[in-house]
């Protein structure tokens, strides 16, 4: 019954609002919805990762698409770093977040020398 409550509402809101409007709602709540995911204890491992995964790159796509002068890309900028910092840390084989860990160091050596600069991972 609550699922043909859901689907009544989703086709009534189709109907009432052009496709556009839809779509803004939906990226409008992606964030909540990253967050309500990786906040609820029975969240298996590998949906979080899924989710920080898509996290990061909807948060960096938001970064590189701000202005330069816009005041909210400093706080973007910090939280796309934290979300690297812990892809890194936890040594999850995500490519972008190791390719944007890579290319923000500022070692000369590629392999010992990033470990060495960023943190002390064990083996």
């Amino acid at each position: 019954m609550e699922l043909y409550k859901r689907f009544t509402e989703v086709r009534r809101y189709a109907t009432l609002y052009p496709p556009c409007v839809l779509l803004f709602t939906y990226h409008y709540k992606l964030p909540y919805l990253y967050d309500e995911i990786l906040n609820h204890p029975n969240t298996s491992d590998e949906l979080r990762r899924q989710t920080e995964s898509k996290q990061l790159r909807r948060k960096r796509d938001h970064l590189f698409s701000l202005p330069l002068d816009d005041p909210m890309k400093r706080q973007l900028a910090i939280e796309v770093e934290k979300l690297i910092s812990g892809v890194v840390l936890l040594r999850i084989p995500d490519e972008l977040a190791w390719s944007a860990f890579i290319d923000g160091q500022n070692c000369e050596l590629i392999g010992t020398a990033i470990f060495s600069c960023h943190c002390a991972c064990p083996d």
